[in-house]
């Protein structure tokens, strides 16, 4: 599959959310992560790493949320609704993007109240996290706003 390049908004978008920690960390959920938001898997020695290392593990992550995100979803998107569904997706997971009542609005045309389907997602541990808020609040955003530039 060859996937439209993945626009500069989602790149920015996943960078100011997760950080730089070059040094690995537990997330919210408990998860081992590094880098911008990388999710590290047992044994794989991932617990310092480069800037080099951070930004080729970041284009790896956005080229499996994008491969999500245009598998998914079955309607054309725009710039912005493709951003904002990486951000989503990388975030959140493909898992958790396919089971969605959001996913499942957008593929039905269904987009003139997203908003209710964003903010369901901005739990971690169980417990509301105020950065989810504010994460979902931006892809919200992102999403509505309209470009003619088809990606999908």
């Amino acid at each position: 599959m060859i996937l439209p390049p993945i626009p500069q908004a989602a790149i920015d978008m996943i960078k100011r959310f997760e950080g730089l920690r070059l040094k690995r960390y537990s997330d919210v959920d408990g998860f081992g992560t590094i880098g911008y938001g990388h999710l590290c898997k047992p044994g794989d020695g991932l617990n310092v790493i480069s800037q080099d290392t951070a930004d080729n593990l970041l284009d790896d992550d956005c080229m499996r949320a994008a491969a999500a995100v245009i598998h998914y979803v079955t309607v054309p998107l725009n710039d912005t609704q493709y951003s904002s569904l990486i951000d989503f997706v990388f975030n959140m997971g493909a898992g958790s993007f396919q089971r969605s009542t959001l996913r499942q609005k957008i593929n039905r045309g269904e987009n003139n109240d997203l908003y209710p389907e964003f903010k369901k997602w901005v739990y971690g541990n169980g417990r509301i996290i105020p950065g989810l808020i504010t994460r979902r609040n931006a892809e919200y955003v992102l999403f509505t706003k309209g470009t003619k530039n088809q990606t999908s």
